[in-house]
């Protein structure tokens, strides 16, 4: 388990090692309403937006270390750039399989619920 949670903690960037929920400090009222949806629900997926230096970073790597770290959950981290690339190679070039992808098509896969319009 220690050789995991250091490879888990290898991807975090130096700026945000020691990110936590608790070492967040909110400057405004969606920050702070962001930090409480995501304390509330850690395991949730969300897609934070906003300016450069308002906390969306340190809010993922916090969120992260809550619940990959500890092996609750598996985790892509991508930025949205990253992931738009990703998304567009495999797309349109052949050689390129996306770990996103893989999972949501795995997810799908062995889903007992039936998709309709």
């Amino acid at each position: 388990m220690e050789k995991a949670r250091v490879r888990y903690l290898a991807i975090i960037p130096e700026r945000f090692k020691r990110g936590t929920f608790g070492s967040f400090k909110p400057r405004d009222p969606r920050q702070q309403r962001a930090l409480s949806l995501m304390r509330k629900e850690v395991g949730g997926s969300w897609y934070l937006t906003g300016a450069y230096g308002n906390g969306k970073t340190h809010l993922l790597y916090a969120q992260y270390r809550e619940i990959v770290i500890p092996g609750k959950v598996p985790c892509h981290v991508r930025t949205t750039r990253e992931l738009v690339e990703e998304l567009r190679r495999a797309e349109f070039e052949g050689d390129c399989v996306s770990p996103v992808l893989a999972a949501v098509l795995r997810s799908y896969l062995s889903s007992t619920a039936l998709p309709h319009d």
